[in-house]
């Protein structure tokens, strides 16, 4: 497959991130006084690279995934690192780089370093940011392959050592935590640490694979903290979220999704982001987003029609405890690239349509 790469040299490159001071952490919570207050992210949302040389047998859907990433995911890779500038602080994916289910660990491993290479080469010395998403996880090579490969991405930026699948870092005022959905309630305690580490940040962002507010698609608890027996956990992470006013960027559900949501005595902003195109679908011109809702007042009623009888009960339970404070909504069926943009005056999100090098929709996240 051949990758595109922005034509900066790694030189010019190492000079801009120099000037730009880019300043990352472990979750031990190092901090600086010198680095940029307006800056950029380059982020993607699921890509699920694969190719058949990886399984012992066709899985349901592996040619028409295979399809898109040879077919139709090179453009859009292509526009991201068309939108990379000198204030770009790094590249964010998040989660499913892999479509995982090889046939073995060393399969996982070799399609892990393959993924993580193309985006090595796409972005051409720009740090990159992985989160662990559901396909990613594989038996236990993830953990064991990407740990390492994201020491190393941060290694020219900060002196700490990148120990787990779920950690901090500070870029200027801000901070920006990575969670390993996959882990469960074992994050939660990660995550305290990490905020109560820093506590003098101007914006805190959030990545995770799973969405952290209810999903209103097909399955009624595959969120972040979703699960009945993780109730208690998934409270105590909202609360903590809510109190820090968190910016939370997510994917997972193939689709284009902003919620903000006030309660826990402060506010949740998600975007769910998605960056993979069905086999059929046009992405050599920008398309708009096939619109699904544009307010709150029909959150979960998408949902609702799937459930069975007997499930009603504790899908109103669920949904109940978020309708409230639910202020603003808008859900689309979209498949794209985006840039973040943060800066004293404000967060927004820029959204590409496909391989589109202008923006496509704008969403005013702070």
């Amino acid at each position: 497959m051949k990758t595109n790469t922005i034509s900066v040299s790694r030189g010019v490159r190492a000079m801009l991130l120099l000037l730009t001071s880019v300043i990352l952490l472990a979750v031990t919570g190092c901090r600086t006084a010198s680095a940029p207050r307006d800056y950029s992210v380059a982020v993607l949302g699921d890509i699920h690279y694969d190719d058949a040389r990886f399984h012992t047998k066709e899985k349901p859907g592996s040619k028409d995934k295979q399809y898109v990433w040879k077919e139709k995911s090179p453009a859009i890779l292509a526009a991201s690192a068309a939108t990379v500038g000198p204030d770009t602080a790094f590249a964010l994916q998040l989660g499913d780089i892999i479509d995982g289910y090889a046939a073995s660990y060393t399969a996982h491993t070799q399609m892990l370093a393959e993924a993580t290479s193309i985006l090595e080469q796409t972005y051409h010395g720009l740090p990159v940011v992985v989160v662990c998403g559901n396909h990613d996880v594989g038996p236990m090579a993830f953990k064991s392959f990407m740990v390492p490969w994201q020491a190393t991405q941060l290694a020219s930026l900060t002196t700490n050592e990148v120990k787990s699948t779920t950690f901090g870092f500070r870029h200027g005022p801000d901070l920006w935590v990575i969670i390993d959905f996959t882990s469960g309630a074992g994050t939660v305690d990660t995550v305290a640490k990490i905020f109560a580490d820093n506590p003098d940040v101007r914006y805190t962002f959030v990545a995770v694979h799973g969405p952290v507010l209810p999903m209103d698609v097909w399955k009624l608890r595959w969120f972040y903290l979703g699960a009945e027996n993780v109730n208690d956990a998934r409270r105590k992470m909202r609360k903590m979220l809510a109190k820090r006013n968190a910016i939370v960027l997510t994917a997972h559900v193939h689709a284009l999704e902003y919620k903000d949501w006030y309660g826990d005595g402060g506010r949740i902003t998600e975007m769910v982001l998605n960056s993979v195109p069905p086999a059929s679908s046009d992405i050599s011109k920008p398309n708009m987003p096939e619109v699904i809702s544009e307010t709150p007042d029909d959150y979960g009623a998408w949902l609702k029609t799937l459930e069975k009888t007997d499930a009603n009960v504790r899908f109103d339970a669920l949904f109940d405890e978020y309708r409230p404070g639910l202020k603003a909504r808008y859900a689309a069926i979209a498949v794209g690239h985006h840039v973040l943009r943060a800066s004293d005056s404000g967060v927004i999100l820029e959204f590409y349509s496909g391989a589109a090098t202008e923006p496509t929709k704008t969403f005013k996240l702070r």
